[in-house]
């Protein structure tokens, strides 16, 4: 079965004025594609299951991120539900949460979605100002996507850590 978005709606998320549904949504499409993603990338250490644990209580953290005036959402759903959602910190213009279902993947939601938070996170008064991104090293298909979106890859590597497994991330950035 072939599914269109053609007509796929694209949403900023506003603090207070979301929808549980729409949260819960959110919530459930970032736990299960970061447990998905990560699992891939760094194999047997940590478990699936510490990996799940892990995202699904920083999903449990949405609502108050969402409260927080400095971080911004957008989301694209379709009668299918939630297709994908970026997040990003407005004052760093640091994008934080990029998660498209599987589903939605190769056709050109994610492009679209990304380029609505460029265009938000974009400082008229301050054109040189970057915005970044850190993408797990591991992981060439997002590395890939990004740089087709004009993303360059800064030298700049940072790591966090799940348990005793730490993960490198790789720093990205996009000039106006």
């Amino acid at each position: 079965m072939i599914l269109d978005f053609h007509d796929a709606v694209y949403r900023q998320v506003v603090a207070g004025e979301v929808a549980q549904d729409t949260l819960a949504a959110m919530a459930g499409l970032y736990s299960h594609d970061a447990t998905q993603t990560y699992t891939q990338l760094v194999g047997d250490q940590p478990t699936k299951d510490s990996l799940r644990t892990y995202f699904e209580t920083r999903a449990e953290q949405l609502p108050e991120v969402l409260m927080d005036p400095r971080q911004r959402f957008w989301t694209v759903s379709h009668d299918a539900g939630v297709l994908g959602m970026a997040g990003y910190n407005i004052d760093r213009r640091l994008i934080h949460s990029v998660y498209i279902s599987e589903t939605a993947r190769g056709k050109r939601i994610g492009s679209k979605l990304m380029r609505l938070v460029l265009e938000e996170t974009r400082d008229a008064e301050n054109p040189a100002r970057d915005r970044t991104i850190l993408v797990a090293s591991a992981n060439t298909r997002a590395a890939a996507f990004y740089e087709r979106l004009g993303f360059q890859k800064s030298g700049t590597t940072k790591a966090w850590a799940i348990g005793e497994t730490s993960i490198p991330e790789d720093e990205f950035y996009i000039s106006d």
